[in-house]
C-alpha cells in the first residue's frame, strides 16, 4: 500500500515529480496512478520554511489537531495506524521522509 502526507494539496504524484523525491522515471511510470491517492494533512513548521511558502501550505494539521510538536507527531502516528488499517498491512511499513529547510 502506498500512500503519502504533504502539507501543499497537490496530488501525490504530482509532489513526488515536482519535489523529486524518487526516480524521475519510476515517478512518469507511476503518477496517474499516484494522483488517485488521498494526500493526509501534513505538520508545517514556519520555522523550517521560507517566508514566502507559507501561503502554499493548504493541507497542514490545525491547531486542533495539533497544538505542539508532541500532539502533531500523535496525530501523524495516529494516521499512519488508521492508514495501516485501512489497508491492511501488516508488519513492516517503510516511511520515506523528505522535507525544505530554510534557516533565516
Amino acid at each position: 500500500a502506498i500512500g503519502g502526507w504533504d502539507a501543499d494539496v497537490s496530488k501525490l504524484g504530482d509532489a513526488l515529480l515536482a519535489r523529486q523525491i524518487l526516480d524521475y522515471d519510476l515517478v512518469t511510470q507511476l503518477k496517474d496512478e499516484m494522483n488517485k491517492l488521498k494526500v493526509f494533512r501534513g505538520y508545517y513548521n514556519p520555522t523550517f520554511a521560507p517566508p514566502s511558502t507559507q501561503t502554499q501550505k493548504t493541507n497542514i494539521l490545525g491547531q486542533k489537531e495539533a497544538p505542539n510538536l508532541k500532539e502533531a507527531l500523535n496525530t501523524i502516528r495516529a494516521d499512519i495506524r488508521y492508514f495501516k488499517w485501512r489497508n491492511g498491512v501488516v508488519g513492516h511499513t517503510t516511511i520515506i521522509f523528505a522535507a525544505n529547510e530554510h534557516h533565516a
